[in-house]
């Protein structure tokens, strides 16, 4: 079964091996429009199925991907995985202390600020050159 994703990942190949990654976010931004309509095909307006903080996500997105094929031919991918990965355990570190988007609090313990050094420490380790 064809999804979007398969066709971004598979431009995305092709549009590495050709050195342009902006036209990878701009076939990703048009595969993603274009499978979100065929879903919720639109009424009176634009987008009535898609509300503020979707279309934030959206946009965050969008940024996330443009800025990973910027750095990535830098950074180097094992430097970006570790990265991205150590920002969202932080973050879900703040989500659970202060029970964001409806999940219950959670306190941060010894293991836990143990647990986001050793991350630190990690991530520095591998984007050391």
């Amino acid at each position: 079964r064809l999804n979007s994703s398969h066709l971004v990942i598979s431009y995305a190949v092709f549009c590495l091996k050709k050195n342009r990654p902006i036209s990878i976010i701009a076939f990703s931004f048009l595969v993603y429009t274009f499978f979100l309509m065929i879903r919720r095909p639109p009424r009176s307006t634009l987008f009535p199925y898609t509300t503020l903080f979707r279309s934030i996500g959206g946009l965050l997105g969008a940024f996330y991907v443009t800025v990973a094929l910027v750095t990535v031919r830098t950074l180097g991918l094992s430097s970006l995985t570790a990265i991205v990965v150590a920002g969202q355990l932080a973050i879900a570190v703040v989500v659970d202390r202060f029970g964001l988007l409806g999940i219950a609090k959670q306190q941060i313990g010894a293991s836990r600020i143990a647990g986001l050094v050793l991350l630190v420490v990690g991530v520095v380790l591998v984007v050391r050159r």
